[in-house]
C-alpha cells in the first residue's frame, strides 16, 4: 500500500474545504493542486496538519473522484497530528520550566532531532529508536518525570504507526 511510503517527508499545508458532517470528515480537494487522496505525500501530511484530534470516522476526499478512507489509514493520519501536537507542546517549552539547565538543554535538542525526523521521514525515529530512548533516559533532574513521558509517548507514538501501515501494507499486498 503507498500510504506507508506518505508517512512523513514533506508538510505542505492542505488547502482544502473541510466539513464534518455525521461521521464523516468531508475535504474538497477540486480548488487544490495535491492528487486528492492519503496514499499521495503531501495529501497525508497536509490532512495531519488539519484533522482534529482524536477524530474518528471516516475521510472522504472529494474532487474528480471521491475517495472513502476508513480503518488504519485514517487512524494513521489521527495518531500523526496527535503527535504533532504533542511536539508542539514540547517545543512551547511546556513542561521544560522545572529542569535543570542541563536537562533543558538535553530536551531541546531531543525534541529538534525527533520535530527533523518526523517531518522528514518518521521511519528514521523507527530506526533510531533504541537511541532515542536512551537519550530520553538521560534527562533525569528533579521534575523531569513528565517530559520524558512525554517524548516516550511520542516516539511509540510514531512507532506503532508505522508498524501499523506495514501490517496494513503487508495484508493488502
Amino acid at each position: 500500500m503507498e500510504l506507508l511510503e506518505a508517512f512523513g517527508r514533506s508538510r505542505p499545508i492542505c488547502k482544502g474545504n473541510i466539513r464534518m458532517s455525521g461521521r464523516g470528515m468531508y475535504v474538497d480537494c477540486s480548488g487544490c493542486s495535491g492528487e486528492a487522496r492519503l496514499e499521495a505525500i503531501e495529501c497525508f501530511n497536509g490532512l495531519a496538519e488539519r484533522v482534529i484530534p482524536g477524530f474518528s470516522g471516516d475521510i472522504i476526499l472529494m474532487d474528480r473522484t471521491d475517495r472513502m478512507y476508513t480503518g488504519t489509514p485514517v487512524e494513521a493520519l489521527v495518531a500523526i497530528s496527535e503527535i504533532r501536537d504533542d511536539i508542539k507542546t514540547l517545543e512551547e517549552g511546556r513542561g521544560l520550566s522545572g529542569l535543570s539547565l542541563k536537562d533543558r538543554a538535553r530536551a531541546k535538542r531531543i525534541i529538534s532531532s525527533i520535530r527533523s525526523k518526523l517531518d522528514e521521514d518518521p521511519y528514521l525515529i523507527t530506526c533510531n529508536e533504541k537511541e532515542i530512548r536512551t537519550d530520553i533516559s538521560g534527562i533525569s533532574g528533579k521534575g523531569s518525570k513528565p517530559i520524558r513521558q512525554m517524548l516516550d509517548r511520542v516516539v511509540e507514538g510514531v512507532v506503532r504507526t508505522r508498524r501499523r501501515l506495514e501490517k496494513e501494507s503487508e495484508a493488502s499486498g
